[in-house]
């Protein structure tokens, strides 16, 4: 009995302990927290834990992409707020389109034949992913810088945005062709391209496509309905096990709110963009072996006619032919067009990089070749189309004097960059409003509403 104080005194002195080192690693790591957000201010990179929870979002989104289109294993893998792209199907105008937009294009059809659009002004954004990124991302500012201004007569502008991963010239021309035939009426298109139609045009050669060919690595599996043989499906795993690593640790980072961390929040980046890249090389061999096993016959409709010349200049051909058709369909409609040349990493003379953004930014160097031999190129052709009374505004520039973290890899751009860029297109476009084609007719006829269409004929 007379041992019992000393046992209680003695877990008293094991608690006491344990509470110290819990107490010190706690104050450690709040001094290391501390630490690192000192430091990324010191940097001009004040930490942002909303941004980065975007920037998490956005890459599990990019990871979950293709490979869920072979429906091999469980397909339910999601992101809260993200595309869905296990839902990827074959479309017979632009090659390939997400299930979910036809249920977007009926809601959009009905905005259309409502009051508000009457009296609105409706805004159309086309491209790849970047585009995707914009709109998504910043379409709802951009929409209300066009609102507040004068110049736009203060209409409520609404922005419809309609980029798809993937997509290059002619896609942006045949979808913008297929919404107006279902009944769309914008006042504006905005094309915001520029970097698919190179680097994806010099991918689909490297394939054995042509460069005009939707991308390859978008619809190769969609066309030639996936293949079943083991190595096939190894290759098929390894893409899934990256899908599911990332989705897993997005899902444990944000129950666990570790964005609201200087320290995790990088950690969890870092790790989520090494999941990424192990699913881009899985990608890289399955879209390569399903090309090597298409049958002749089939391999034509999937790679399109043989090409053995210049991708580069082939692909800049075909951007700015495709530009001119698609403001010769708006102009015909008095709809205005403005055409956005993209910020790319790889174009010299972008931006001053930061360190992350070197560390992020690694492409193919086929990519980067046709970047810095495409960019210079697209800019003279777009001085050009500008010449022809097309309305082409160069956005390649847009970050060259911004010294802060924009890119989140080789082309895409962070909240803070696309709204950057939302800025000088808005004010772009309203600064060269006057300029703009329109129809004087429709102008001169306060009753009839825009497009040539009266009223009633809308209702």
């Amino acid at each position: 009995m007379h041992n019992e104080p000393s046992s209680r005194a003695g877990r008293r002195s094991v608690w006491v302990r344990v509470a110290l080192v819990t107490q010190a690693l706690l104050v450690g790591l709040l001094l290391v927290e501390v630490a690192a957000r000192v430091r990324a201010r010191a940097d001009g990179e004040p930490y942002n834990a909303w941004k980065t929870s975007e920037e998490w979002r956005d890459t599990v989104a990019s990871v979950t992409a293709t490979l869920q289109q072979q429906e091999i294993g469980d397909p339910a893998l999601t992101v809260k707020g993200a595309r869905r792209d296990d839902n990827v199907v074959l479309n017979p105008y632009v090659g390939y389109d997400w299930k979910h937009m036809t249920a977007q294009v009926c809601a959009e059809l009905e905005h259309f034949q409502s009051p508000q659009s009457q009296d609105g002004f409706e805004v159309l954004i086309v491209g790849g992913s970047v585009a995707t990124g914009f709109g998504n991302h910043v379409g709802r500012e951009l929409g209300e810088m066009l609102s507040n201004d004068a110049r736009l007569g203060h209409r409520t502008a609404y922005v419809f945005p309609h980029g798809r991963a993937g997509y290059k010239q002619p896609q942006q021309v045949l979808w913008i062709t297929y919404l107006l035939s279902l009944g769309y009426q914008p006042d504006l298109v905005i094309n915001l391209d520029g970097f698919n139609e190179l680097a994806l045009g010099a991918e689909n050669v490297m394939r054995g496509a042509h460069p005009i060919h939707p991308a390859i690595g978008h619809w190769a599996n969609l066309v030639k309905g996936g293949a079943i043989d083991r190595e096939t499906l190894d290759i098929a795993l390894r893409g899934r096990n990256a899908q599911h690593e990332a989705q897993a640790l997005h899902d444990r980072a944000e129950a666990w709110k570790l964005h609201y961390s200087a320290v995790a929040g990088p950690l969890v980046s870092s790790r989520l963009k090494r999941a990424h890249a192990e699913y881009s090389r899985a990608q890289d061999d399955y879209t390569a072996l399903l090309t090597k096993k298409a049958a002749e016959g089939f391999a034509a409709t999937m790679l399109g006619p043989p090409f053995e010349g210049d991708s580069v200049a082939t692909s800049v051909r075909s951007w700015t032919e495709s530009s001119r058709s698609l403001a010769a369909i708006c102009a015909a409609r008095s709809i205005r067009y403005m055409h956005v040349l993209q910020p790319t990493l790889h174009d010299t003379g972008s931006k001053p990089l930061t360190e992350t953004e070197i560390a992020g930014g690694e492409l193919r160097d086929h990519w980067i070749n046709a970047i810095r031999l495409g960019y210079p190129k697209l800019r003279e052709a777009g001085e050009q189309l500008g010449a022809a009374g097309i309305f082409f505004f160069d956005g390649s520039k847009a970050f060259e004097n911004s010294t802060q973290t924009l890119y989140t890899d080789g082309c895409h751009f962070t909240v803070e960059g696309n709204q950057i860029l939302a800025r000088a297109i808005a004010e772009a476009f309203l600064a060269n409003l006057d300029k703009l084609q329109v129809d004087p007719a429709a102008a001169q006829n306060p009753g009839r509403a825009k497009n040539g269409k009266t009223r009633g004929e809308r209702r």
